[in-house]
């Protein structure tokens, strides 16, 4: 007897309920042993419809989907890793990716907004090797007066540096301090 692929509610096996959002529905193996499938009671990463999930594709998959076609497609077309907004764009490492199907560099036909925004401005693709920077650090405000042009990443990795020497500062005139218990850094109140 093979293992019925059906979703429970259009399964001849009975649904039985474990606990919180957990299911089993028992079934003969090949060889007549009885086993259980368990499943996750979850939402669609995309739609958000109420599916069941099998509980190792919860535990490995950070996009659950249903079996519609247009979640699938939606899945299929976004990098890996990426989780969509509400806006149809996807944020990614938290960067706003955009849809540029025809762009040189898309990956899947999605580009970092950031780099695209610099590319409109200045009127040309930006090179593999140059680095485009947040200056406010905030990787979701992708104004051009937020944004700065790094020929190298070593140049990009030496702007970081002189932050910390900033943060330095900021400690030795006791405006921030690091906080032991919670191990971060906060600014004094004044």
């Amino acid at each position: 007897m093979m293992v019925n692929k059906k979703r429970p509610e259009e399964n001849n096996n009975k649904l039985v309920f474990v606990r919180d959002n957990l299911y089993k529905i028992p079934y003969l193996r090949k060889n007549g042993l009885p086993a259980n499938r368990y499943l996750v009671k979850t939402n669609c990463s995309v739609c958000g419809k109420e599916i069941y999930a099998n509980l190792s594709n919860f535990k490995r998959s950070k996009n659950i989907i249903c079996n519609s076609i247009d979640c699938r497609r939606v899945i299929s077309s976004v990098p890996d890793g990426a989780k969509k907004n509400k806006r149809g764009r996807i944020e990614m490492d938290g960067h706003i990716l955009i849809k540029q199907i025809n762009h040189p560099f898309a990956k899947k036909g999605w580009i970092s907004e950031h780099r695209y925004v610099v590319e409109q401005h200045i009127g040309r693709y930006l090179e593999d090797t140059e680095i485009v920077h947040h200056i406010n650090m905030d990787k979701k405000d992708n104004r051009i007066e937020n944004l700065h042009i790094f020929k190298t990443n070593t140049d990009h990795f030496l702007s970081h540096g002189s932050l910390n020497k900033c943060v330095k500062k900021l400690i030795e005139c006791d405006i921030i301090y690091f906080d032991q218990k919670q191990g971060v850094y906060l600014c004094r109140e004044f």
